[in-house]
């Protein structure tokens, strides 16, 4: 059954992983084609993958969990607080800012730039949780 969860664990990071890095590209291409159209989906797409991004997590830390990997599991619940400090404190205030039309202000250009920072800390996190999860247990 271990086996299982810890097969579990590889996927659902790796899915975790693959989203965020799949977000900046989409996002990043978004923006140099088109500006005005990257304007419009990306915070849709922000939105989305956050969603996706709490089931993914709450998946890969039970998994960690039952597969006794604590420092995976520290990880990934500091992936998960990165996750959740965006969801609720950053894009909404981001999206307020939008709407105001106020995306070339100073609040808007910190607020993003703290969002970058944390979306970027979240990769790293989750990308170290996959690396140690793929090491082989002594």
């Amino acid at each position: 059954m271990k086996r299982a969860w810890n097969t579990i664990a590889h996927v659902v990071i790796g899915l975790w992983l693959g989203g965020l890095i799949a977000l900046f590209i989409f996002v990043v291409t978004l923006f140099h084609h088109d500006h005005a159209l990257g304007v419009q989906a990306a915070p849709q797409l922000f939105q989305v993958f956050e969603i996706y991004q709490f089931f993914l997590a709450a998946v890969a830390i039970v998994s960690a969990v039952v597969c006794i990997r604590p420092i995976v599991t520290l990880l990934l619940i500091a992936a998960a607080v990165c996750a959740v400090y965006v969801h609720f404190s950053l894009t909404p205030r981001i999206l307020e800012l939008a709407h105001l039309g106020r995306t070339h202000t100073d609040e808007f250009g910190r607020i993003h730039g703290e969002s970058m920072l944390v979306y970027m800390t979240d990769t790293i996190l989750v990308f170290a949780a996959q690396i140690l999860l793929t090491l082989k247990r002594k």
